[in-house]
C-alpha cells in the first residue's frame, strides 16, 4: 500500500508540468478578421488594427491576423486616415476568434503635410557612393515562410546592423547602425531615414514587422558617412531603400509572383460583406451541367449509339482514339460546365471557389451516375437508369454547389 500510494504521488508530480504546459498553451489565441466600409461594404485596406501593443494593417482585401495571442480581454483599436479611429473591447478565448468590423468614413481636418519623394535616377544618383549594401531579391526570399520578419533580414544580411526590441508581444523594432549610438547616445533610437518606394516614411519601427517579406524586391542601406552627402542633415544615422515588387513591376524590373498567404483554417463566411447565393449558384450549375450534356451529345454523335445508354460504352462505331474521345466528352463537358457554372455564380467581392475541388466534388457523383444510367438496362435492378439520371441532373450541380461553398480562396 505505501508503495502505490509513492507511485501515484510520482505520477501526479509528472503529470502537473504537462497539464499546466498543455494549459498554457491551449491560452493562445489566433485572431483574424475583416475590417469594411459600412455603406457600401467594401475592404478597407491599409488600416491600422492594434490589439494592446500588437499592430497589424490591412491587406487589399481589409483582412488582418494576429497569431498566438494570449487569451483575455482586449481593446481593438483600427484606425485609418480616411474613416478615423474605431474601438471596441473584445474578449479572446481559444482558439481562433474571427471578427468582421464595419467603419464609416470620416472627416478629418488635416494638418499640411510636406511629402518628400525621390525619382528612380535621383535614388541611385544620391545613393552611388563608396560603399552600398544592397539586400536583393534572391536574399530576402530565403527568409519567407520562416517567420522571419524585415527588420532580422536587415540585421543579419547587411553588416554594421543591428536590431533592437522590447520582449513584449507587437513591440517596435529598432534597426540602426553600430557607430550611429556615438553620434547621438541619449536619442532611444538612433534609426536610419527610411524611403519606401521613394517616398519618406515616418515611423518606420512599425514598418520592418508589417510589411511582407514577399512585397519586397529589394533594400539597399546608407550608412551615415555616405548618406549625408546625397540625403541632408536628417540622414545622419543613414539611409534605407526599400523598394517593392509593385514598384518594381512599375519600373518595369523583375518582379516574381507574390503568393496567397492563407491558412489551413476552413474558410469563414463571416467576413463576407453578402452571404452565399444558395439557389443562384445550384440553378447556374445546373443550367451549365444540362448544357454540357448536350455538347457532349453532339460532340460524341459520330462515333457512339444513343440507340441505348449502355451503348455510349460498350458499342462504337469509330476506331479506339476516335471512341475514347467521345466518352470523354460526353462525361468531361457536363462535369467541366458545372464546375465552372458554380464557380463564376458563385464569386464574391473577398473570395471564389477553388476550381479543383468544385471539379473533383462533380465527378464524385457524375461518374457513378454515368455507370448506374449505362448499366440500367443490363441488370436486375430495373430502376439504376432513372437512379443514374437523378445523379447526373440533380446530384451533379449540387455536390458542385456544396463544394463551391466549403472549399474557397482569396481572390
Amino acid at each position: 500500500m505505501p508503495r502505490l500510494c509513492f507511485l501515484f504521488l510520482v505520477a501526479l508530480a509528472l503529470g502537473a508540468p504537462s497539464a499546466a504546459f498543455a494549459q498554457e498553451a491551449e491560452a493562445r489565441v489566433v485572431l483574424y478578421g475583416r475590417v469594411t466600409d459600412a455603406e457600401t461594404g467594401r475592404a478597407v485596406p491599409d488600416a491600422e488594427v492594434r490589439l494592446g501593443e500588437a499592430l497589424s494593417v490591412t491587406d487589399a482585401q481589409g483582412l488582418f491576423s494576429f497569431e498566438a495571442v494570449p487569451a483575455g480581454r482586449y481593446l481593438v483599436r483600427v484606425e485609418h486616415l480616411g474613416f478615423g479611429t474605431f474601438e471596441e473591447a473584445v474578449d479572446l478565448v481559444p482558439p481562433t476568434i474571427s471578427l468582421r468590423i464595419r467603419i464609416s468614413a470620416t472627416a478629418i481636418q488635416l494638418d499640411p503635410v510636406v511629402v518628400t519623394a525621390l525619382g528612380r535616377d535621383e535614388q541611385r544618383a544620391r545613393s552611388s557612393g563608396s560603399q552600398r549594401n544592397v539586400v536583393t531579391r534572391e536574399e530576402i526570399a530565403q527568409s519567407q515562410g520562416t517567420g522571419t520578419d524585415l527588420g532580422r533580414v536587415l540585421a543579419r544580411s547587411v553588416p554594421g546592423v543591428q536590431l533592437r526590441q522590447a520582449p513584449t508581444m507587437g513591440a517596435p523594432i529598432c534597426i540602426e547602425f553600430r557607430g550611429a549610438r556615438t553620434l547621438d547616445p541619449s536619442a532611444g533610437c538612433n534609426e536610419p531615414m527610411v524611403f519606401l518606394d521613394g517616398v519618406r516614411v515616418s515611423a518606420p519601427r512599425f514598418l520592418y514587422a508589417s510589411l511582407p517579406l514577399e512585397e519586397v524586391e529589394r533594400m539597399e542601406m546608407i550608412p551615415p558617412g555616405e548618406a549625408g552627402v546625397g540625403y541632408g542633415a536628417d540622414s545622419r544615422f543613414g539611409v534605407l531603400l526599400i523598394t517593392t515588387r509593385t514598384a518594381a513591376s512599375i519600373r518595369g524590373e523583375p518582379e516574381g509572383r507574390v503568393a496567397f498567404r492563407g491558412t489551413d483554417r476552413a474558410y469563414d463566411w463571416s467576413l463576407e460583406g453578402q452571404d452565399y447565393g444558395w439557389e443562384k449558384v445550384f440553378l447556374t450549375a445546373a443550367v451549365a451541367n444540362a448544357a454540357g450534356l448536350a455538347l457532349g451529345v453532339v460532340a460524341g454523335r459520330s462515333c457512339l449509339s444513343f440507340d441505348g445508354l449502355s451503348n455510349h460504352f460498350f458499342e462504337s462505331e469509330c476506331g479506339s482514339l476516335a471512341t475514347a474521345g467521345a466518352r470523354l466528352a460526353l462525361v468531361g463537358f457536363p462535369l467541366l460546365g458545372t464546375t465552372l457554372g458554380a464557380r463564376w455564380s458563385g464569386d464574391t467581392d473577398l473570395s471564389r471557389g477553388r476550381w479543383a475541388h468544385t471539379l473533383l466534388g462533380a465527378a464524385l457523383v457524375g461518374v457513378p451516375g454515368y455507370i448506374l444510367a449505362a448499366s440500367g438496362g443490363e441488370d436486375a435492378f430495373g430502376g439504376a437508369s432513372w437512379a443514374g439520371g437523378a445523379f447526373l441532373l440533380v446530384g451533379v450541380p449540387a455536390v458542385a454547389t456544396l463544394a463551391d461553398r466549403l472549399f474557397r480562396t482569396v481572390r
